[in-house]
């Protein structure tokens, strides 16, 4: 409003007739000129006047340019992303010295590198579900009667309070896990120094279930079911049947030479030769048996959510002696196609061998994202939409066992 307008409006207030103000009012807006407007981009302004009055065909050719412009904008900042290296966080913990000196706690970054405990002596590593307690293997002085140089617990520690939760176990645990829910705990019994078998911890009460485990090599969980591995089949055992010595039920044979990773909702299974020859890998469905050739490669990988699998597939000899750069690949979608990330460096691969990476180990981060793998070269972690990779902490490739802590 200007000068004028204002007066006009004050006048209309001030009017002893309010009836006839209105139309007072409106016939000396329209007799006030208002101002001119005034561009504030004038070669943006000429720009435009000059397209209004283009003919069709122009404007056509300028639109053209303008949204190849634009492409060619939105290509070199893709181009500029993907030059940009991965940068993984979260805390890792790993095991050090062959767990002669404890169990340390470093960032992805290479930064706050410190021992967790202070104990001698830890093993195996593994973070709860929600990432605030670590699980740990302590070895200890052995029992009464053990026939063994060394016992262990099983220590559960509160990284925000450094408390820590202790389960004795007899005579010798290893590869302990836990349960998706964080209520239980697994683990094997060696059987240097005794039987052995397979414990499962409640962790609210401390009371221990224990299973011959029918000369089972490994275990996973599928859901709150254990699973476990052996040379030859696969087999499950309910968690209800650990107590009594029921033998596992045996869900689909395979051959000997190959290793059967079922994935985490535990419908399916990559099946893998274990000799470390990269022959073909398979995912079988354990409902109706069906099985997808995914062509050569190692033992696979589930993702979390077990959507996706992700192994390494042989390549060809590397010019340094006793190496070869093979390919890590995972699958997308339901049809598993197979999409290549980066490299992985084997060792000890002879010329005229097949790879040895088909038993590189590789790990998931919680959340899913990346992938990290130790090879020739050191310990790397790639992003799995991008395919960045990323060099991590030099200590972690000589560590025996390390594993991401999940985000809360």
């Amino acid at each position: 409003m200007n000068a004028e307008q204002e007066r006009v409006l004050r006048a209309w207030l001030d009017a002893r007739d309010p009836g006839e103000a209105p139309r007072r009012l409106r016939a000396a807006v329209r007799e006030v000129p208002s101002a001119e407007r005034q561009p504030i981009f004038l070669a943006l302004e000429d720009v435009r006047a000059r397209f209004r009055w283009a003919s069709t065909p122009l404007r056509m050719g300028a639109l053209a340019i303008l949204l190849l412009a634009l492409a060619i904008g939105i290509a070199a900042a893709a181009a500029l992303l993907l030059r940009t290296p991965f940068t993984p966080r979260g805390l890792i913990a790993y095991m050090s010295g062959g767990g002669n000196e404890g169990i340390r706690v470093i960032e992805a970054d290479g930064t706050g590198d410190r021992a967790l405990t202070g104990h001698q002596g830890e093993q195996f590593p593994r973070w709860s579900p929600d990432g605030s307690e670590l699980l740990l293997i302590r070895s200890v002085a052995p029992g009464l009667g053990s026939g063994c140089d060394t016992g262990t617990e099983i220590v559960v520690r509160d990284l925000e309070t450094g408390t820590e939760q202790v389960f004795p176990t007899a005579p010798l645990a290893w590869e302990a896990e836990w349960s998706p829910s964080a209520e239980q705990i697994g683990y094997f019994v060696s059987g240097a120094c005794g039987p052995s078998g397979f414990g499962l911890i409640d962790v609210a009460t401390g009371q221990v279930a224990t299973s011959d485990a029918a000369g089972a090599a490994g275990f996973f969980w599928t859901r709150d079911t254990v699973t476990f591995f052996y040379p030859d089949h696969l087999g499950t055992v309910a968690i209800a049947a650990l107590g009594g010595k029921t033998s596992p039920e045996t869900v689909l044979t395979f051959d000997a030479e190959h290793v059967a990773v079922p994935s985490p909702p535990g419908r399916f299974a990559a099946v893998a030769r274990k000799d470390g020859i990269a022959g073909p890998l398979e995912v079988v469905d354990l409902v109706n048996g069906s099985r997808m050739d995914l062509g050569p490669g190692g033992v696979g990988s589930w993702s979390p959510d077990g959507s996706a699998l992700a192994f390494v597939q042989p390549g060809l000899a590397d010019t340094a002696a006793g190496r070869s750069v093979d390919r890590l690949v995972v699958t997308v979608g339901i049809e598993r196609r197979l999409r290549s990330l980066t490299d992985v460096v084997a060792w000890g691969t002879e010329p005229t061998q097949p790879a040895l990476s088909s038993i590189q180990l590789l790990y998931w981060t919680p959340d899913g994202r990346a992938i990290y793998w130790r090879d020739a070269t050191g310990a790397h972690a790639v992003d799995v939409a991008t395919g960045q990779r990323s060099d991590l902490p030099k200590v972690l490739a000589v560590a025996d066992d390390y594993r991401w802590q999940p985000v809360r």
